[in-house]
């Protein structure tokens, strides 16, 4: 486990999340960029995670108070789903925060 990846977790642990049901370190889809395990550098990776069970979602949580999708949620979205669902998924009440984060609103089909 690198070093980026043990403060991650470090963080999580610190903050109270509880990580009841997700996957292992081991089944990462993409075991360079995965929001619980290894988070890659988007500008929203300080915000508060927020996992909504109604979607199925990890949203990062900005200083406004608004739920964005996680970037990296979105990147197994589209690896898993597919692009069209991806762009469903990205739908969101926005003030614009997650547009400094490049992969959010970008989605090919």
């Amino acid at each position: 486990m690198n070093g980026s990846r043990k403060k991650h977790l470090k963080q999580l642990r610190e903050s109270g999340i509880s990580l009841g049901y997700t996957h292992s370190p081991f089944s990462c889809i993409d075991p360079e960029r995965c929001c619980i395990h290894n988070p890659s550098d988007h500008s929203m990776r300080s915000f508060p995670m927020h996992w909504r069970r109604d979607r199925q979602l990890m949203e990062r949580i900005c200083p406004h108070g608004i739920g964005h999708p996680d970037p990296d949620h979105m990147h197994y979205v589209r690896a898993v789903r597919g692009g069209k669902l991806a762009q469903l998924e990205g739908i969101h009440g926005c003030d614009e925060c997650c547009c400094r984060s490049h992969t959010l609103i970008e989605v090919s089909f």
